[in-house]
């Protein structure tokens, strides 16, 4: 990046508000890929294919981004939570892209 990991403070307050806006990014980027493969099956037609364009982008992202997929749903760093409503509204943005194919299906 051309500085060094002390001059990150400078933009963020503390190491939590710079993991919180990464996570945030990170769940955004997913809802984003997801959505993406929504719109795309929303198309094509059948459920069952919508379904699995959906869920197949889910994965298809994570593998794509472990370290983000690490800090969003995993606990790569002792001690943090993301508690910001900025990362929980682009994480619910995500989630209520599966939840609507689902509930379609149902």
């Amino acid at each position: 990046m051309g500085m060094t990991s002390s001059a990150l403070y400078r933009y963020y307050s503390s190491r939590d508000v710079l993991l919180t806006e990464l996570a945030r990014d990170g769940f955004a980027s997913l809802a984003d890929a997801l959505e993406a493969a929504e719109a795309q099956s929303a198309q094509r037609g059948q459920l069952r294919d919508r379904f699995l364009r959906v869920v197949r982008a889910y994965r298809s992202w994570s593998l794509a981004h472990p370290a983000q997929y690490a800090l969003m749903f995993g606990t790569p760093v002792p001690g943090f939570e993301i508690y910001a409503p900025e990362a929980k509204a682009e994480m619910i943005r995500g989630v209520n892209v599966l939840f609507r194919v689902m509930i379609e299906g149902i």
